[in-house]
């Protein structure tokens, strides 16, 4: 157990009591019994488990005491937002301008917006709301402070871009992307596209992701490709390893021969498979091709088409 160098500290145990005895907050109050437990003759690790901290918070504050003082440990540094009421008959002029500003025609973030304030302002709690317009609960709670501080029309030109122009995220033809994700037979790729073009109609990649089941990250990297690579961005790169066995022809011609005989069984289509290719594929390999490569699944004893996911 390292030695703490008590005497660096500079405060004794009654002043961290007499502290205690008045502070009233609880973060604060975390911190004095961590310097507490340190006074009495205890280890980092004790202190953290009384104080129902971290190792790393402990050595923070000690160093704070060093070289600050004790009463550097009192000041809350976080930060904080006057919390803000709306009055009753404010917030019913306030959804009568949102009723009036939802019959214009709106971009849809900014409508997501205007619903989601309504919803909280007629009564729903705000993670609900969030859930339903997908984003975080604080989001929307910074949305709703916002509307209490300046109103609905001054906010709503400045989220309209009224005031400064913004970029748009995605430059892109939506309907071209929503055209191309129905020919696609690939469901990896047809659910980028939908993304992307959830994106281009000015849904934020974030919800785009959420809605079709996709990692936000990976929708901003495939946002950058289709800027750089176009179309050819919702392909995957080659990677090193064994090349596929069948080509990008034979894979169409195995999904119509598959949805032409949907009751044949995984031993007959392996069977047909290498009667027509001349390749030999595991019940498990055949299975996750179909399902992954061709978007077909094994449903109450037949192949069907797996079901197409669409934007929100």
């Amino acid at each position: 157990m390292r030695k703490i160098d008590l005497k660096s500290l500079g405060v004794s145990q009654d002043e961290v009591e007499a502290a205690l005895t008045r502070e009233p907050r609880r973060g604060v109050r975390r911190r004095l019994v961590a310097i507490r437990r340190i006074l009495a003759g205890k280890s980092i690790k004790q202190a953290a488990r009384a104080a129902k901290a971290t190792r790393g918070s402990v050595e923070r504050w000690l160093k704070q005491v060093r070289r600050s003082g004790l009463r550097s440990l009192l000041l809350d540094r976080r930060r904080r937002y006057p919390k803000q009421e709306m009055p009753a008959d404010q917030v019913q002029v306030t959804r009568r301008e949102i009723a009036a500003a939802l019959k214009r025609q709106l971009k849809p973030q900014v409508r997501l917006r205007l619903v989601a304030i309504d919803m909280v302002l007629s009564g729903q709690s705000i993670g609900d709301v969030a859930a339903s317009a997908l984003v975080r609960p604080n989001t929307v709670k910074a949305w709703l402070r916002v509307v209490t501080r300046d109103g609905i029309m001054p906010t709503l030109a400045r989220w309209e871009g009224q005031d400064q122009a913004r970029p748009r995220k995605l430059d892109a033809d939506a309907m071209v992307l929503r055209e191309l994700a129905a020919e696609e037979i690939n469901p990896r790729i047809r659910k980028r596209m939908l993304a992307l073009a959830c994106v281009a109609e000015g849904m934020s990649p974030h919800a785009a992701s959420m809605s079709m089941g996709l990692n936000h990250q990976a929708i901003a990297a495939r946002m950058r490709r289709f800027g750089k690579e176009g179309i050819a961005a919702f392909q995957d790169r080659k990677i090193a390893g064994r090349p596929r066995k069948l080509s990008a022809a034979q894979f169409h011609e195995l999904r119509l021969a598959v949805l032409e005989r949907p009751e044949m069984s995984y031993t007959e289509l392996c069977d047909l498979v290498w009667a027509r290719f001349r390749v030999r594929y595991s019940l498990a390999s055949l299975a996750r091709l179909l399902k992954k490569q061709l978007g077909i699944v094994w449903n109450a004893g037949r192949f069907t088409a797996a079901a197409r996911s669409h934007c929100a």
